[in-house]
């Protein structure tokens, strides 16, 4: 099982991915090529070549057009977990150029609080009108904090926060039914091009998630320890390839473009 990822207006730069074999990823592909699958937006890419002064200019064009259109519907910028707690509500009532407006307003939040974190180089590819499909018990046992260079995980699939970005952010102000806890298949890709973690890396994220579990236990219907808390990511796969980590990222910043998916 393989996917293919081709960047570039022109195909100019392939990425194969050579999919792990386990009952997740078998479901996955065979989703994957049920459906029509297409692309939502074509460049989210984040960290090759841009910097955090790009990211604040994204984010502040984005809320001087949403305000043109609704004035005052955003006042303040100053707090990233209050704006992104916002979004779902936003979100879910606005229609036509003003959801359009939100979209572009989601992913400005993500890439500035991207750059006050690992500021790490990735992309991500969503699926269209993709309503997915319920995870399996089995699955939550393969959820991982891991970040390795060159591997490719299913990207968060709902509107809200996963239960690691909340103990990232320390938001213990998140209301309820923002809480989202990673409990869908999509047809979404995150693709990894930063630091590989390693032991001591993933156990100061589990602690964190565990010292920051109390704060909010309240509002969450499963005890610590159970896998549907769903903590990280769902690894599918690894990057097939001969060049260097440094020609790889060249390739990809020089066409942060995505034009197609393929299946092999």
């Amino acid at each position: 099982m393989k996917i293919t990822f081709y960047l570039g207006k022109e195909d100019t730069v392939s990425l194969t991915y050579r999919l792990f074999d386990n009952s997740f990823t078998r479901r996955f592909y065979a989703r994957f090529k049920e459906q029509e699958n297409l692309v939502h937006d074509r460049n989210l890419f984040y960290n090759f070549g841009d910097t955090i002064e790009d990211a604040e200019h994204s984010l502040n064009q984005v809320v001087k057009e949403i305000n043109e259109m609704q004035p005052g519907l955003i006042e303040n910028k100053s707090d990233l977990n209050r704006l992104h707690e916002s979004f779902p509500d936003m979100e879910a009532s606005a229609s036509g150029d003003m959801k359009k407006l939100l979209c572009r307003f989601n992913d400005a939040i993500h890439r500035l609080e991207d750059k006050h974190h690992t500021a790490s180089p990735h992309w991500i590819a969503l699926c269209d009108k993709d309503s997915g499909a319920p995870l399996e018990d089995e699955d939550y046992d393969l959820f991982t904090l891991s970040r390795k260079w060159g591997h490719l995980y299913m990207n968060y699939p709902h509107v809200g926060k996963h239960f690691a970005e909340m103990a990232g952010d320390n938001d213990v102000d998140i209301p309820k039914e923002h809480i989202m806890l990673t409990h869908i298949m999509r047809n979404n890709f995150f693709a990894w091009f930063g630091f590989d973690s390693d032991e001591a890396w993933e156990s100061a994220r589990l602690k964190q998630c565990e010292e920051f579990y109390p704060k909010i236990a309240h509002k969450i219907d499963y005890e610590w320890g159970d896998p549907r808390l769903a903590i990280g990511y769902l690894p599918l796969g690894v990057l097939e390839t001969n060049l260097s980590k440094g020609l790889i990222y060249r390739m990809i910043h020089t066409h942060k473009y995505l034009n197609k998916w393929v299946l092999h």
